[in-house]
């Protein structure tokens, strides 16, 4: 409390009692302070009036202050004995010299009287605010520093503390210091307005001040730059000048309120209510010299606030009346400068205010800036849009409005024909976008004036009618005479033909076919893609589209290379006929070059034209496809299906996909090709379409089923089973398989085992086709699956895990007692993935689980050298285990650790067990997350000679990857890094692998070590966490 009424009793003191101390030194500017306090009144009255003389000699606004401030009675004027009334005075009057002061600052006269001023009248003491005004705009002279040595800033919340730190050494203020206040202190801010108006208000020849308004130029455009976000605030202090300098005729201060202007709207998010403001003020444009400015301003105003689309009314009645403006855009846009965005809000607002408002001067503003300024192609649709957003398809205009509207659309159409005509097209074509349609409606009301547009006009239009019967004239019109129309609008016509082929009509279709096989008007690719499309759909609707099927396959195959996988993706469906109609179109289709030439079905020609059953000549194409035995088409085939678009793989594309892929892969291929093929088969199911028909139904009754956007799962099955049989057994023990990567040995099985391992009985009989032909027994098959179950490969499904277990449990169950009992051998893996998955964090999991460890104790003969006891003494903990996933290590502890398992019963057996999940842990050829989880249920079992084991193990890890170790990896350290105990470090010597780990982790602060438990930590910061003080007190004394 003391504190604080100190500091107000402190802000409370009055100059004036410190005016009253006298002693050897007082405050000047041209003296030393000591030499200051030895002149004579009269000598510092001279030395001021001297100065006077000369100002009043530069401009004669001074010489009114030579009765006052220098009247001879002033030498004995004391502020300190003077009313409160006659100090107010004094203060406006000085303020006003100060102000008048501010061009000539710099000059020698000027620092005479300000030394008379301070001597006098203590302006440094009373006047301080007013004295920086003047000293500020040249804060990087030494006057300046000189003059500010003379100030107090005692407060530091006073906004002009910052410069206290200047006064000492002397030095100038940085431009950096000063714009950073400026954005950090909104009264900074309040005080540069204050003095910029002030300086206008005295100033009779506002064009000295020059350095004032650049000044206020760097200040404003500063503190807009260096802050973070521009304040409401900042805004409200700098928005008064700014508005009052944008309508200035005042050349720099005009030229400063652009730049700042430019700054604020390139920076912040501003009301449109203050953006009309802005723009109204500059359209006045009261600086003739500054035109080419105004028009950047008004540029970057429309291109930053892009939510801003208006130009005020008065903006457009100055604009209007401004002759040189579209020649000055046009130098501009020559220039590199992006105008668009003005120039379309500024075409539309002129079209409103000279249409509904009978604004001429708009009008002629809008057909001007169509003569001068030079579009890009690009830009013609957009003013074009402008224009007819502002005309309003119900209102009935003049005869004049409507002439000049057809006139703007005519130099459009006479500039930029090309750019035009696809405008006019698109827009006309519209049938679905209400905004466009409303286009439609008002480009039609303008060209129907004009006879010149017409025929093209009603051409377009009809070709786009909502009635199929109109758009059927317009077809047979063109099919009659589209060789007499003009280039040009032949150019445009023909990009409709694409529309009309996508016609839901199929009259308008097939008459469209007519002009193509006449003309051969569209390029190649552009044809293939929208007669691939119509191919799909005259198969998919035999019914309404039967009928152009024909024409449609002798104009995509004619217009196709023999080759080309789209297209036959596309036919293939009509290869596959079901009845002696269908049977007789197939057998014409076959002789057409692209199918007669096709490497696979040309050695099979004649098999193909003598076959007289339809079903006979369908296995005949499948096995045109199977004959294929070069991997290099399956990748051509491949490289097509990517490139198709998502929007067109409907069931119907995907099956048929399918079907071709998996028929044209060769038998034995290795297995990176047929991963190749799963991953796009993986892609195509889609569960939500599947449909479960027919188990025994025929490839083309799978095709009829897809046509209804239905995904038949039976022939899905079989086109996996197809890659199965036809993929090359890989030599791999898939037991012991690491599945945690993605390579395509791994992809392969990770992929099929996820789609097959399904409840349904058809996935199931996949599902052994599959087992089978990758596993030689059973028992090779329950270590396959278990090892992927373990895998946590990002590929599986959540569900993964129990519909596996469950799986397993049935099927072994099923099996003789014999076969089962050899699968907790103690030289098999199958009981470590069991005891991995006792940690699963998933109840369930855990609970199938103990259902097949006790099958297989239920089943066993054979207790020494395998895992029955262990897996006796996990049963007897099975509630626990159950409900806690983080028991077994604890458990395990309990009872084999050399400390617990000595005397035991049966020590030796659960010796060996240990033993022997330490090896498979530290085999090179274990799965990473299989060592991983061993470590993880071995946490809290520990001896030297498991930690010398493991230490190798983990520092090979190290040692192979210097950059990023993920997760399972990082398990295996960091339980490695665990071991390192009291118990264990006594015996490390230089020799020992753990002292080799210790010491490269301790110098490894590069490598990045990823996991949950750790997040991210490297190597040494891991080891010096587990390296506790008290270990170095077991340490051996040479270490």
């Amino acid at each position: 409390m003391s504190t604080s009424l100190a500091e107000q009793l402190k802000r409370l003191t009055v100059p004036q009692t410190t005016v009253l101390k006298r002693d050897k030194k007082r405050a000047s500017l041209l003296f030393d302070a000591k030499e200051a306090a030895g002149l004579k009144r009269e000598t510092v009255f001279q030395i001021g009036l001297e100065g006077l003389e000369e100002l009043i000699s530069k401009n004669e606004i001074f010489d009114e202050y030579r009765n006052s401030l220098f009247h001879i009675t002033s030498r004995d004027f004391e502020r300190s004995v003077q009313d409160t009334e006659t100090n107010k005075k004094l203060d406006k009057t000085l303020r006003k010299f100060l102000l008048l002061l501010s061009p000539y600052f710099l000059l020698n006269c000027t620092h005479k009287v300000l030394e008379w001023l301070i001597n006098r009248y203590s302006v440094n003491e009373y006047n301080r605010e007013d004295l920086l005004m003047l000293i500020l705009p040249y804060h990087e002279s030494n006057i300046f520093v000189r003059v500010l040595q003379l100030l107090q800033f005692k407060d530091s919340n006073d906004s002009f503390y910052f410069l206290k730190t200047l006064q000492k050494p002397g030095v100038h203020l940085p431009k950096q210091s000063l714009l950073n206040t400026a954005a950090n202190n909104s009264g900074f801010l309040k005080f540069v307005t204050k003095y910029i108006m002030m300086l206008i208000k005295f100033h009779e020849k506002p064009n000295l001040l020059t350095v004032a308004f650049n000044f206020y130029c760097s200040v404003f455009a500063g503190a807009i730059e260096y802050s973070e976000e521009v304040t409401e605030d900042q805004v409200s202090q700098i928005l008064p000048l700014l508005l009052k300098g944008l309508n200035s005729h005042i050349s720099d201060f005009c030229a400063a309120s652009y730049v700042v202007t430019a700054r604020l709207v390139a920076k912040a998010n501003l009301s449109n209510i203050l953006l009309d403001k802005f723009v109204e003020k500059i359209s006045s444009i009261k600086v003739a010299g500054l035109k080419t400015e105004a028009c950047l301003v008004l540029l970057v105003v429309y291109q930053s606030q892009k939510q801003y689309c208006n130009v005020p009314h008065k903006a457009v009645a100055n604009l209007s009346e401004i002759e040189w403006l579209p020649k000055v855009l046009e130098d501009l846009n020559t220039s590199g400068s992006y105008i668009l965005p003005f120039l379309e809000k500024l075409v539309k607002r002129c079209t409103e205010e000279g249409i509904n408002n009978d604004l001429e001067l708009a009008r002629d503003l809008v057909k001007k800036i169509l003569d001068v300024v030079k579009l890009e192609d690009s830009y013609t649709a957009i003013v074009l849009r402008s224009v007819l957003d502002s005309v309003r398809p119900k209102v009935k205009y003049s005869v004049e409005i409507k002439n000049w509207l057809t006139e703007i659309i005519q130099t459009l159409e006479r500039q930029y024909p090309n750019a035009f005509d696809k405008e006019v097209l698109r827009i006309l074509s519209s049938t679905q976008d209400k905004n466009m349609i409303k286009k439609k409606k008002c480009l039609s009301k303008i060209l129907k004036n004009t006879m010149t547009y017409k025929g093209k006009f009603d051409v377009f239009e009809k070709l786009y009618h909502p009635n199929p019967q109109f758009r059927g004239e317009a077809i047979k019109y063109l099919l009659e005479n589209y060789n007499s129309l003009k280039e040009t609008d032949k150019e445009i016509i023909k990009n409709s033909f694409i529309d009309r082929l996508n016609d839901e009509n199929v009259n308008v279709v097939q008459g469209t076919l007519l002009i193509i096989q006449k003309t051969s008007v569209l390029k190649k690719e552009d044809l293939k893609n929208i007669l691939v499309t119509l191919t799909n759909k005259c198969f998919k609707n035999k019914r309404e589209w039967g009928n152009i099927s024909n024409s449609v396959l002798k104009i995509l195959c004619s217009n196709s290379d023999v080759g080309d996988w789209q297209v036959l993706l596309a036919v293939f469906p009509f290869l596959l006929p079901e009845s002696s109609e269908e049977l007789t179109f197939s057998k014409k289709l076959i002789k057409l070059p692209f199918i007669s030439e096709h490497i696979l079905f040309k050695p099979f020609s004649e098999k193909l034209r003598s076959a007289t059953q339809a079903q006979d000549f369908v296995k005949i194409v499948l096995k045109c496809l199977q004959s294929n035995n070069t991997w290099d088409i399956v990748r051509e085939f491949l490289e097509m299906l990517k490139k198709i678009p998502n929007e067109k793989r409907d069931s119907y594309h995907k099956y048929v996909a399918s079907v071709i892929l998996t028929n044209i892969l060769p038998r034995n291929s290795p297995i990176d090709v047929s991963t190749l093929v799963l991953e796009i088969l993986v892609t195509y199911y889609d569960v939500s379409k599947a449909i479960s028909n027919a188990e025994k139904a025929s490839v083309v009754d799978y095709i009829r089923t897809a046509t209804s956007d239905k995904f038949p799962t039976p022939g899905y099955l079989k086109c996996l089973e197809n890659v199965i049989k036809k993929t090359k057994t890989p030599l791999l023990n898939l037991g012991l398989t690491d599945f945690s990567g993605d390579n395509s040995d791994k992809k392969y099985f990770v992929l099929l085992s996820n789609v097959l391992m399904n409840k349904n009985h058809l996935y199931r009989k996949s599902l052994v086709v599959y087992l089978n032909h990758f596993c030689v027994d059973w028992l090779s098959k329950v270590d396959f699956l278990l090892n992927l179950c373990i895998s946590e490969n990002k590929c599986l499904d959540t569900n993964f895990k129990k519909e596996t277990l469950n799986y397993l449990l049935q099927n072994l169950k099923a099996l003789e007692r014999d076969e089962v009992k050899q699968y907790i051998y103690i030289e098999k893996p199958t009981s470590t993935y069991l005891l991995i998955l006792l940690s699963d964090p998933e109840e369930k999991v855990r609970k199938v689980t103990f259902e097949i460890i006790e099958l297989f104790t239920n089943v066993s003969t054979r207790y020494s050298h395998s895992y029955y006891y262990l897996f006796e003494v996990l049963r007897k903990h099975k509630e626990e285990i159950i409900m806690d996933h983080e028991q077994v290590p604890l458990i395990l502890f309990n009872l084999i650790d050399p400390s617990s398992a000595k005397g035991k019963r049966y020590a030796n057996d659960l010796n060996s067990i240990r033993k022997n999940l330490l090896k498979l842990a530290c085999n090179e050829v274990t799965p990473i997350y299989l060592k991983a989880g061993l470590l993880k249920s071995l946490s809290h079992v520990n001896t030297f000679d498991m930690l010398e084991e493991t230490a190798k193990l983990a520092l090979d890890i190290l040692l192979q990857n210097s950059e990023v170790i993920d997760k399972f990896k990082a398990i295996v350290i960091g339980k490695v890094i665990n071991r390192i105990d009291s118990k264990t470090i006594g015996k490390v010597n230089f020799d020992t692998n753990t002292w080799k780990l210790i010491e490269y982790s301790i110098k490894n602060d590069k490598t990045v070590i990823l996991d949950a438990e750790y997040d991210k930590i490297c190597p040494a910061a891991l080891m010096l966490n587990q390296l506790e003080k008290e270990f170095f007190w077991f340490l051996m004394k040479q270490l």
